[in-house]
């Protein structure tokens, strides 16, 4: 039996008993690791899971904590009157020796999950263990001085509120807002604390509620200056508005019939850069729209199949990356 697993970003092949070196794991030797992002389980029977086999699982021995070979870059300037010089990496490297793949009951095993050291997960991981440590006594705080008895007024807001702003995230599930150039972890936070989930609540504003959160997150006029700018209107009337091979993301929830959903695409597809992301929202045939956005969808990636790779589709929700054309076989 074997499995096809995802950790660090890439993807395995495994079976009972390998050696593998993946991306460095929050775990100390002699450990045992659970990998749960299965991706396909092989044997008698084959699985392919959607995107992952619910229940199943690699479980692992870390033997050691080790380090890549070393790679060399030479860099060379030729306009710094012959600047070169050479930086040299290790990647940091977790080597584990693969035991009993799970086809089911993974999620009950209570196996410790294989973690990236580097992950955000990873991170609070080590942050439980330094907070476990035994600290040294603390020194006595001083007394922090009393507040003014009346708290200066606050500062008044300019333009007015956006009356679309939300308590919490329709249907529990948030937009990826970092999807947007610029916005990072701790504007997203910002955001959702204002009220804004969604990407088509910010396509809403009008230029006062643009005023109102320009000031509201100390944007300093970015908006006005055009480095933030709503096109409000169909696609298809403010496209020309927007210059080809521009746009880093684009997040397509339109009207969902066959010919919007085809239109919308056409639009995405002349209008964003190399390397940049296309996202649809509801890819399924379960709603009032029918096989609408499906089947324009497979059509669009049918005709540009050799610049375009399905990178996700989890949550009714269908992420494409482009790329620069390759040869694609008949």
């Amino acid at each position: 039996m074997f499995a096809v697993m995802k950790t660090g970003g890439k993807q395995y092949k495994v079976q009972s008993g390998d050696m593998l070196r993946v991306e460095k794991l929050a775990a100390d030797a002699g450990e045992t690791v659970q990998f749960n992002e299965i991706l396909m389980l092989g044997g008698d029977k084959t699985v392919v899971g959607a995107p992952m086999v619910d229940g199943a699982a690699v479980q692992a021995e870390v033997v050691d904590q080790i380090k890549g070979e070393k790679v060399i870059n030479f860099v060379k300037r030729r306009r710094k009157h012959g600047s070169q010089r050479t930086k040299g990496h290790r990647q940091k490297l977790t080597l584990v020796r693969i035991g009993d793949i799970l086809a089911s009951g993974g999620d009950k095993s209570g196996v410790k999950a294989a973690i990236g050291a580097g992950s955000v997960a990873g991170v609070a991981v080590a942050a439980v263990a330094a907070k476990a440590a035994p600290k040294k006594a603390a020194a006595p705080k001083k007394a922090a001085p009393k507040k003014a008895e009346t708290a200066a007024p606050a500062a008044e807001v300019a333009g007015v509120e956006p009356t679309n702003l939300l308590k919490e995230a329709r249907g529990g599930q948030a937009d990826d807002l970092k999807k947007i150039s610029g916005v990072g972890p701790k504007l997203e936070g910002t955001l959702h604390e204002i009220g804004v989930f969604h990407f088509d609540q910010i396509a809403a504003w009008g230029p006062a509620e643009i005023a109102y959160m320009d000031d509201r997150l100390s944007f300093k006029g970015r908006i006005e200056r055009g480095q933030v700018e709503v096109l409000r209107g169909k696609s298809t009337e403010v496209a020309d508005a927007i210059p080809d091979g521009s746009l880093d993301f684009i997040y397509i929830d339109g009207d969902h019939s066959y010919e919007g959903v085809k239109a919308d695409l056409e639009i995405a597809i002349q209008k964003c850069k190399q390397d940049a992301i296309i996202a649809l929202d509801d890819y399924y045939t379960g709603g009032w729209w029918k096989d609408g956005v499906v089947r324009a969808t497979s059509e669009f990636l049918g005709q540009y199949a050799d610049q375009l790779t399905i990178l996700e589709c989890v949550e009714k929700q269908m992420i494409i990356k482009r790329h620069a054309p390759v040869a694609v076989a008949a």
